[in-house]
C-alpha cells in the first residue's frame, strides 16, 4: 500500500480484493479469508517445496522489496518473509530473484514507473 502510495496509485485494500473477487464482503482481512467460501474446501501445501516459496518469493515478494528501497519505502513484513522461507529452505532465495533491471525499472523515476506500468510505449526506451 505504501508503494502505492508512493507511486500515487490508489490501490485495493485485501479485503476490498476479496470481496471483488469473492463476493466476501467483510472489513478487514482475517474475517474476509475466514468467511471465504473458497478457502474452505482448498488443501494447503504438504512441503515446503512449493509454488509459494519459488514463485512468489524471486517474482513477487523480491521485486516489490526492491522497488520500496528505489523508492525509499521501508517493507519490513516482505524482507520478513523472505528471510524466513529462506532459512527454512536453507539457501539464499534473492540470489536468482528478479532484480529491478530484470524488469526494466532500474533507471526510471516514480512518474516513469508508473507509465511503464500503465503500457505507455514512450516509458519502454
Amino acid at each position: 500500500m505504501k508503494i502505492g502510495r508512493k507511486l500515487n496509485i490508489n490501490l485495493p485494500t485485501c479485503p476490498e480484493l476479496l470481496n471483488r473477487f469473492y463476493n466476501v464482503d467483510e472489513d478487514n482481512i482475517y474475517d474476509a479469508i475466514q468467511n471465504n467460501p473458497a478457502y474452505k474446501t482448498g488443501k494447503a501445501p504438504t512441503t515446503i517445496n512449493y509454488r509459494y516459496i519459488y514463485e512468489d518469493i524471486p517474482y513477487g515478494l523480491h521485486p516489490f522489496v526492491k522497488l520500496g528501497e528505489k523508492l525509499g519505502v521501508e517493507t519490513p513484513a516482505s524482507n520478513l518473509l523472505i528471510d524466513l522461507a529462506s532459512l527454512i529452505r536453507k539457501e539464499d532465495l534473492r540470489a536468482n530473484a528478479l532484480q529491478l533491471t530484470d524488469l526494466g525499472l532500474n533507471n526510471k523515476t516514480p512518474e516513469e514507473i508508473v507509465e511503464y506500468l500503465k503500457g505507455n510505449k514512450k516509458a519502454y526506451n
